[in-house]
């Protein structure tokens, strides 16, 4: 079994992800081989986007200090961020199902500093 672990610059922006998918599907294709002693493919592990992990420390304390204002620029940051890369999408229902997502937690986020 192959696992496959990505995160900071590695999914940084949309070009990072592009490349981050021709990695495993290289890797899934390889694996699906008739010779290849494992035919389930790699896991595949992501972790928060590249400065993602920094803005929510921003956030958190921008909301600590009572800084309401500040807090929610960093949830925009982080909304547009995230609604930039799932741009990666091509298929259209995906897609609108993964930005759907995404603005849903990012409401609820942006309701903890109130």
């Amino acid at each position: 079994m192959i696992v496959m672990k990505f995160g900071g610059t590695s999914v940084a922006d949309r070009a990072a992800i592009e490349r981050l998918v021709s990695i495993v599907r290289a890797a899934r294709q390889a694996a699906i081989q008739p010779e290849s002693p494992d035919w389930r493919g790699p896991v595949v592990v992501v972790s928060a986007l590249g400065g993602a992990t920094d803005r929510l420390l921003g956030l958190a304390a921008e909301a600590g200090s009572g800084d309401v204002a500040g807090a929610l620029e960093h949830v925009e940051a982080l909304r547009a961020r995230h609604l930039e890369v799932a741009k990666v999408i091509t298929e259209p229902a995906e897609r609108a199902a993964v930005e759907a997502f995404i603005r849903h937690e990012l409401d609820e986020l942006a309701r903890l500093p109130r």
